[in-house]
């Protein structure tokens, strides 16, 4: 019986690169998988033998990922803000993929743009500011630069957010997206405000003038005093005090703010300068303030400061002095028998009979208002009331009176009476002439006072 041999077989198995695709493996890609083996025959000679080739294609995976730059971006109402992401097709094969952005409550889609960094700089050119819904081509594992743009409508309050999520879809295989890549614009606190002269006024002296500069929160968020300050120069020394809307009085403008407190968004508030000249100045001396408004803080990714110290809003008044100027002329002619006053004469003598015309007139040649004006006559020893006449270019009511007391419309002097005669004119409409009555810069009162001489 013959011995069987001991056969020795070695089996060695080589695989060319990689049993299975995976991942990362470019779509396409031939995987051969070979084997070989080698034994020892009878003889002991060393044997080699080679399996059959076996061929496998790697298929097509797709697969993408968005991942957000700067999760929070901060711009100004009527700005575009915009949110960085880097898009990375995470495929085995160049991909196309459809861009779109899901909306946070508030956001107004028609502010909202996607631009894609078509030729891969990593910059965003102006020429690639086109708002698209299409990546384009991107090769296997590459990556591109997109952004999110968001333009904050003009009246959006400080500190308001709006959430933008863009998203991105393989339009090789629609399962493969990415959804989740929330980022944030949010509105700067932009604080502005605006400080509007009154303009100029007049004043007598010693008198008070207020300026009503307006005082205007033109940002998105309250004005807090805490932040504003003031300059002011007030060169001529004249006492100046300041309110808010009428308020307390203050001396200066920081402390009426700071009783008055933040100034709503939008609102208008009226910062009063009260200037006060002191007496014995002169007609047409004049008195400049100037008031500067500004912010203490500085300006930071969160908070704007519109005005700093560096660039206030200066407004400057002028208080000029005015002063009336109150003359008064008086004529006389002889009309003689004459009690129509056709014929005159200038009075040098008058017989008994004859009829004397005195016209007496009051003039305000300053350049402020004369209050409590009164003009008398008096019936001269000899001669008897025969009759007068009042015009005046002062707008008002004529008032007459017999002792600048007691006033009223109706004259207290008839004819062949004697005594005096005072006028006024009341501009307030009250009946009586106080200092409430004015005669204004380049106004008159005539008088025209008749008497007959007295005869024998």
């Amino acid at each position: 019986m013959r011995n069987a041999k001991v056969l020795t077989a070695l089996l060695a198995l080589t695989l060319s690169a990689t049993a299975l695709a995976v991942i990362g493996a470019p779509a396409g890609s031939t995987i051969s998988n070979t084997a070989t083996m080698d034994f020892l025959d009878d003889s002991g000679a060393t044997q080699n033998a080679t399996s059959d080739v076996v061929t496998t294609t790697v298929a097509q995976v797709a697969g993408i990922s968005i991942v957000p730059g700067t999760p929070t971006v901060y711009a100004e109402p009527g700005n575009a803000a915009l949110l960085s992401y880097t898009l990375t097709n995470t495929g085995n094969a160049t991909d196309t993929f459809t861009l779109a952005t899901i909306l946070g409550g508030g956001v107004d889609a028609s502010k909202v743009a996607i631009y894609i960094d078509s030729n891969d700089n990593g910059i965003l050119d102006p020429a690639e500011r086109v708002n698209t819904t299409s990546s384009g081509p991107i090769a296997q594992e590459a990556q591109r630069k997109l952004w999110v743009s968001y333009t904050i409508p003009t009246a959006t309050l400080g500190g308001v957010s709006f959430d933008l999520n863009p998203t991105g879809t393989s339009t090789f295989d629609t399962a493969a997206t990415d959804t989740n890549n929330t980022s944030r614009v949010t509105t700067v606190n932009v604080h502005n405000l605006d400080l509007i002269a009154a303009g100029n006024a007049t004043v007598t002296s010693p008198g008070t003038v207020t300026f009503a500069n307006s005082f205007a929160n033109t940002g998105n968020v309250p004005l807090n005093p805490a932040v504003i300050d003031f300059t002011v120069t007030n060169p001529g020394g004249w006492a100046v005090s300041y309110n808010i809307n009428g308020g307390a009085n203050y001396s200066t403008p920081k402390a009426a703010l700071n009783a008055y407190g933040a100034i709503p968004v939008g609102a208008t508030v009226t910062l009063n300068a009260i200037m006060t000249a002191p007496n014995g100045l002169n007609a047409g001396d004049t008195n400049t303030l100037t008031t500067s408004a500004y912010f203490t803080a500085a300006d930071t990714a969160t908070n704007n400061y519109v005005d700093e110290s560096t660039s206030p809003d200066v407004i400057t008044t002028t208080a000029t002095i005015v002063k009336g100027k109150g003359v008064i002329t008086k004529t006389g002619i002889n009309c003689g028998a004459d009690l129509d006053c056709a014929t005159n004469a200038a009075i040098t003598s008058a017989a008994p009979g004859e009829l004397l015309r005195y016209t007496i007139t009051v003039r305000n040649d300053g350049t402020s208002a004369l209050n409590r004006v009164r003009l008398s006559d008096s019936v001269p020893t000899f001669t008897k009331f025969f009759a007068s006449t009042v015009t005046t270019t002062q707008p008002g009511t004529v008032l007459y009176s017999s002792n600048g007391s007691v006033w009223s419309t109706t004259r207290p002097l008839n004819a062949g009476d004697t005594g005096n005669l005072f006028v006024g004119i009341d501009t307030n409409g009250d009946g009586t002439i106080t200092t409430l009555d004015h005669l204004d810069p380049n106004r008159n009162i005539v008088l025209t006072f008749d008497v007959l001489v007295n005869k024998y």
